[in-house]
């Protein structure tokens, strides 16, 4: 297949997953409701927590910088697709089998697959998130190296994520129950990553572990307030292009020997 035919391709499940999203409006609204409700749930929790202290800020870190670190957070929660599922479903159930002589790359099927509802999911949360936390709670002061920073930090954290669900995923060539495997991860994403507490008010120690972890490293959209120059802009995008860089490579290394031990083995 030529690569004007393998961009068509692409191009086709990039407009079907997009389709998909809108087949059930009532879910896709309700998803939003939800993240609503979740985001001003961690704010009053947040703004609480200040008051009770008696401090306004932490380390220079507001109850509003929380509130829209942690939210920042969530958006890139519910902009990436679970594609661990579908690659593990298809694994386990020898339904791979059957793709492995179309003419197109399964990992590069489902990664499209997976971000090709990122776009519309992020108007819809960006929104969401931007009208409940500027009339609830307040809008924080954005230098404009942070605005600048905001959208490629989401891009190369989405990507990024996909890729870790991908390897994740892929481990069901040789484990029989990789669900295990991705709880684990999961909850050790809750910790390092800034879902429940800003990773800005925590220790540096912490900060610069968490820096360097693959878990982490999608979301540093949620650590925008800790960007002060474009040096620190550019550390954060560096570390995530270079983990992008290793997972892929890693990828690429586990679904061909993955594959070999299906044409071995049958399925």
């Amino acid at each position: 297949m030529n690569l004007k035919k393998k961009l068509k391709k692409y191009t086709e499940v990039i407009s079907i997953a997009q389709n998909e999203l809108f087949a059930s409006p009532s879910n896709y609204i309700a998803r939003l409701f939800i993240h609503a409700l979740r985001i001003s749930v961690f704010g009053i929790i947040y703004s609480f927590v200040f008051n009770e202290s008696g401090k306004t800020t932490i380390d220079g870190f507001t109850a509003v910088n929380a509130v829209w670190s942690l939210a920042l957070v969530q958006i890139i929660y519910q902009c990436s697709r679970n594609t661990f599922t579908q690659i593990k479903d298809e694994i386990l159930s020898g339904q791979i089998e059957t793709k492995l002589n179309k003419p197109y790359s399964f990992i590069v099927f489902s990664f499209l697959d997976a971000i090709g509802q990122a776009p519309a999911k992020f108007l819809g949360f960006a929104a969401v998130t931007i009208a409940v936390l500027i009339t609830f709670f307040g809008v924080p002061d954005f230098s404009i190296i942070q605005l600048v920073g905001f959208l490629p930090l989401f891009i190369l954290g989405l990507i990024l994520q996909t890729l870790n669900l991908q390897l994740i995923a892929l481990s069901a060539f040789w484990i029989e129950n990789p669900d295990p495997v991705f709880w684990i991860t999961s909850k050790l994403t809750w910790i390092v990553n800034g879902t429940f507490v800003p990773l800005a008010i925590l220790p540096i120690a912490f900060r610069t572990v968490s820096d360097s972890f693959p878990l982490s490293a999608p979301f540093f959209m949620g650590r925008i307030f800790e960007i002060n120059s474009i040096s620190d802009l550019g550390k954060f995008l560096l570390i995530q292009l270079v983990w992008i860089m290793i997972i892929m490579f890693f990828i690429r290394i586990a679904y061909r020997k993955g594959i070999t031990k299906v044409s071995i083995n049958g399925g």
